[in-house]
């Protein structure tokens, strides 16, 4: 994986993520494992650690860009403002999300990286 955040016992943990180039990755781009309660902020642009985004996801491993799992409780990425491999945004195809949504609109259009 180029980014993988686990939260373990409780532990809390934030992330703020902006101005990243995460492709051609041997597995996930980003992948998130939630197994106790929901104690992880992530951040990916528009969210309440305050990235601006610009991120590029895309062609990773078996196309899965974005894998997020919470065992427990749900949660909303906030991921505005990023480019994921295509000019229509984050699509169903490289995504995983487990009692998750990703708040990705608006979306960037071309790399800005």
């Amino acid at each position: 994986n180029a980014i993988y955040l686990q939260s373990i016992g409780g532990t809390a943990l934030t992330a703020n993520l902006a101005n990243n180039d995460i492709n051609s990755n041997t597995s996930s781009g980003i992948e998130v494992i939630e197994s106790t309660s929901t104690n992880i902020t992530l951040d990916l642009g528009g969210g309440s650690l305050s990235s601006a985004g610009q991120n590029s996801i895309y062609n990773n491993s078996a196309n899965r860009d974005l894998i997020i799992n919470y065992f427990t409780g749900s949660t909303t990425i906030q991921a505005e403002n990023n480019w994921w491999g295509q000019a229509s945004g984050l699509g169903a195809g490289p995504t995983t999300l487990i009692n998750t949504t990703v708040d990705s609109d608006p979306f960037l259009t071309s790399n800005p990286n």
